[in-house]
């Protein structure tokens, strides 16, 4: 992580050398950009390779939605994961983020510590979700379970450590809380669905379809699977799907929608 490239955004001097010393001290990084806007931000990140940006929401010239909603709607930035630092701890404020594409957020005044753990998961999802991703997948059939409510969803890709759904949005669906899923896959040549549950994940991705579209009744929600807490025959049976996915041609790949 040390020889990653951070990019922080802030008008506020004192905020982005708290930052700054986090990183240096913490994380052990040595790249470091500085923005006092949305603006300055967006030039550094059309000269430099930035593998993460830390921004503060108000900001004058361009502010930190401003530039979320560029980052998310660029091809070459569109995975730079982006942490939006704020003092508004409103459900309201949070849920725009969340629903605008932020990775993560930090309510101010925080710790360094807080903003240390947040960095650091962040970037362990970042590096997991690097593994072979498989889209377009075969007829499935995939439950969540929310509070008491079991709701359909739709697999969009997965891979070893983590999946990225769609399904109707539940005021119950919340950034970083852990879930429960259950998977069924028709298989070639058997008589039966293969049935894989249950698989535990945590939420740490989560926004409208249309991410600005905020009364969209669809969203996706990207999940980082729980290795510790799944079983060896859920493990088995979980790997078996996998290897087929892998013998599949793209062409005979099917996306079948969740009605």
């Amino acid at each position: 992580m040390h020889n990653a490239q951070f990019l922080i955004v802030d008008d506020s001097r004192v905020v982005r050398t708290k930052v700054r010393t986090v990183l240096e001290n913490e994380i052990g990084a040595t790249n470091i950009f500085e923005a006092s806007d949305g603006t300055e931000a967006m030039k550094i990140l059309q000269l430099n390779k930035i593998n993460m940006i830390i921004s503060d929401w108000n900001m004058p010239n361009l502010s930190g939605e401003e530039l979320l909603y560029s980052v998310r709607n660029n091809k070459e930035w569109f995975n730079i994961p982006f942490i939006m630092m704020t003092a508004y701890g409103e459900r309201d404020f949070i849920m725009t983020a969340i629903q605008n594409g932020v990775s993560d957020y930090i309510i101010k005044p925080f710790t360094s510590a807080e903003l240390e753990d947040k960095i650091r998961k962040l970037w362990n999802i970042a590096e997991m979700q690097k593994e072979e991703r498989y889209n377009l997948l075969p007829v499935h059939n995939l439950t969540i379970n929310c509070e008491d409510t079991v709701l359909k969803a739709q697999l969009i890709n997965i891979n070893r450590t983590g999946a990225l759904i769609r399904l109707k949005y539940d005021e119950n669906l919340n950034l970083f809380k852990r879930y429960t899923l259950s998977l069924k896959v028709a298989m070639p040549n058997e008589n039966e669905d293969l049935a894989i549950n249950p698989i535990y994940g945590i939420a740490v991705g989560l926004e409208a379809e249309d991410c600005f579209k905020t009364s969209s009744k669809v969203c996706l929600m990207a999940l980082a699977f729980i290795p510790n807490m799944i079983s060896r025959d859920v493990e088995d049976k979980f790997n078996l799907f996998l290897k087929y996915l892998s013998t599949l041609p793209p062409d005979t790949i099917k996306d079948e929608l969740v009605p």
